[in-house]
C-alpha cells in the first residue's frame, strides 16, 4: 500500500497517520419524532385589584308615608291654689269715703273729706265734724242737709268702717245736725264699736248712713167712754 507524509519543520519525533483523510459531511436525517408535553407550570401570583369605579347616582324619594293615629288624650292637671279674697266693699247703705282724723277733737273747720270727733275714744264720742266735700272732692253737702230735715227725734245712723278692714268700726245714732258753712256738726251716741279707738291717726274710712222714716200723724181722737153706773148708800 503507498505511503504519505503529511507535515513540514523539523520534528523530534514522527507519527504517522495510517488512516485515510475525513470525508466529507453526509446528509442530514430525518427529524425524530416528537417528545412527549411537559407538566404544566405552576399558576402565577394574582393581579392587584382595579380602581374603584365612580358612585352611582342618588336614586329618587321615597313616597311619605301615611300619618299616624292621634294619640289619645292625657290627664287633666290638678286644680291652681285658690286666690286670696278681694277687699270687702262698703255695705249697702248711703256711703262716702272720707278721711278720719283725730285733731283737733274740738269744733272747727275741716279739711276737704275730713271726718274728726269731740273724744279721741270714739267710744265716748257725742259729736262728729263732716266736711262739705268727700275725700273725691264730691260736695255731699245737699245730702247732709235733707237728713238734718228728717221729721223724726232719730234722724238716722252713721257707722264709720276703715276701707281695707270692715271689722274696724265705730255705728252711731244721729239725733240733730247743723250745718257750720264748711262743714257739719253731727249730734251722736254711740251704739257698736269694735274697739275704744279703732283706727289710725289718719285712716281712709266709708261713712254709710241709714236714714230713718219721718215719724207719722197723730191718730183721731177714741170715742167718749160710756157713763158708770150710779153708787149705791151704806
Amino acid at each position: 500500500m503507498p505511503t504519505r507524509t503529511v507535515g513540514s519543520g523539523t520534528y523530534t519525533s514522527w507519527s504517522v497517520n495510517l488512516d485515510g483523510a475525513s470525508g466529507g459531511d453526509g446528509s442530514s436525517g430525518s427529524s425524530g419524532s416528537s417528545g412527549s408535553s411537559g407538566n404544566a407550570g405552576s399558576s402565577g401570583s394574582s393581579g392587584s385589584s382595579g380602581s374603584s369605579g365612580e358612585s352611582g347616582s342618588s336614586g329618587s324619594s321615597g313616597s311619605s308615608g301615611s300619618s299616624g293615629s292621634s294619640g289619645s288624650s292625657g290627664s287633666s292637671g290638678s286644680s291652681g291654689s285658690s286666690g286670696s279674697s278681694g277687699l270687702k266693699g262698703a255695705n249697702g247703705a248711703i256711703t262716702f269715703e272720707y278721711e278720719y282724723n283725730n285733731s283737733p277733737i274740738t269744733p272747727g273747720t275741716t279739711n276737704d273729706g275730713d271726718i274728726r270727733f269731740n273724744s279721741i275714744n270714739l267710744d265716748a264720742a257725742t259729736a262728729a265734724y263732716i266736711n262739705d266735700n268727700d275725700i273725691n272732692g264730691d260736695d255731699i253737702s245737699e245730702f247732709y242737709t235733707a237728713l238734718s230735715n228728717v221729721d223724726n227725734d232719730t234722724k238716722g245712723y252713721i257707722q264709720v268702717a276703715d276701707t281695707t278692714d270692715s271689722t274696724k268700726f265705730a255705728l252711731y245714732q244721729i239725733t240733730a245736725i247743723s250745718n257750720n258753712s264748711t262743714y257739719f256738726t253731727f249730734t251722736i251716741s254711740e251704739q257698736a264699736s269694735s274697739a275704744t279707738q279703732p283706727f289710725d291717726a289718719t285712716t281712709p274710712v266709708f261713712l254709710s248712713f241709714g236714714i230713718s222714716g219721718e215719724s207719722g200723724s197723730s191718730g183721731s181722737s177714741g170715742s167718749s167712754g160710756s157713763s158708770g153706773s150710779s153708787g149705791s148708800w151704806f
